[in-house]
Order: structure tokens, then C-alpha cells, then sequence
């Protein structure tokens, strides 16, 4: 192949040592990761089952199309799918909850019977607390030299590399 050059050595070996080695094993264990379940199981396949079965009355008890349930329940339609077909990709504890809630439903899951009341009081979300954001000038105004940090990055005869972090606090 012409044209393509390929080195192995790292652009500042002085600070990006392991680089090399990250490129070659990230790929690695990402492709062992595929094959590995994570998460632990929270329905048994009768369970799951079940689940998906009460999921679908739900939805059609309260005319809501596939898509609108997945939103209600903070999903992508294509997840809903999935549940709703018995894939075998099992649902995260939130958004149990979430149906246990919208819904009033409940499901049997590790041989325990989960329904709103069980996942504790729910909690209104509340907003953050706003926050005016200064004005760049303003911002520049107020910089003291405690609020920068400079980083000789590295040195040539005619140049120098510096990294400059500059610290805006409000």
C-alpha cells in the first residue's frame, strides 16, 4: 500500500506513554465485553414473560400506541419492542418503577410481588435553582492570576507548546 504510513511511536512519548497499548486493548476488551452480561437477571423467564404480558395490557388498556408508552416509561420505541416481543433483554429497576407508578400495575419479579408502594415514596422533581451565568467581559474582568495555570508542554529552539487553563468562577 502506498501512500499509507504506519508507526507505532507516539506523537510525545514523554507524557503519552501508554497510548500504544490502550489502542491495541481497548478494542480487546471491548469485543470480550459483548459477550459478557453485566447486569444481573431481575425477571426468570416465566417472570419476564409475565412482565411483558401485563407491559402490553397496560398500554392497550390506556389506548397508548408503542411509542407513547416508551416515553411515558423514559425508553426508546425500539426498547418497548423489545420488551413487548420477550427478547430476553431484561428492563433496569427504573423503569419497573416507572411502570409500577404511571400505570398502578404490578409485577412478580425475583418470587416478589413489585408495585408503586414498593420503591419507597416518590420524590417530585424539583428544579435547580437558577443561576445567572456572567457575561464573557464581565468574566474577564474578574480573572485574578490565581485563576490561571500554565503547562510547558514542550520546547523547541524557535517555539514553545504551553497549555493555559483559565479558571471563570462565579
Amino acid at each position: 500500500m502506498t501512500g499509507y504510513q504506519t508507526t507505532l511511536a507516539p506523537v510525545r512519548p514523554e507524557r503519552y506513554k501508554n497510548v500504544v497499548i490502550v489502542k491495541i486493548l481497548l478494542p480487546l476488551w471491548y469485543n470480550n465485553l459483548a459477550f459478557m452480561s453485566i447486569r444481573r437477571k431481575i425477571f426468570t423467564d416465566d417472570e419476564y414473560r409475565d412482565f411483558a404480558r401485563t407491559l402490553d395490557e397496560a398500554r392497550r388498556n390506556r389506548r397508548l400506541s408503542v411509542t407513547d408508552a416508551a416515553r411515558v416509561l423514559g425508553i426508546t420505541r425500539q426498547t418497548m419492542h423489545l420488551y413487548l416481543s420477550c427478547s430476553g433483554h431484561q428492563p433496569r429497576w427504573r423503569v419497573i418503577e416507572r411502570a409500577c407508578r404511571a400505570w398502578d400495575v404490578s409485577f412478580i419479579a425475583q418470587g416478589k410481588r413489585w408495585d408503586k408502594g414498593a420503591f419507597g415514596r416518590e420524590h417530585p422533581a424539583t428544579a435547580p435553582e437558577a443561576v445567572q451565568l456572567l457575561l464573557l467581559p464581565e468574566a474577564i474582568e474578574r480573572l485574578e492570576n490565581a485563576d490561571f495555570e500554565v503547562e510547558i508542554l514542550k520546547k523547541e529552539p524557535s517555539r514553545i507548546y504551553l497549555e493555559l487553563r483559565v479558571k471563570f468562577s462565579g
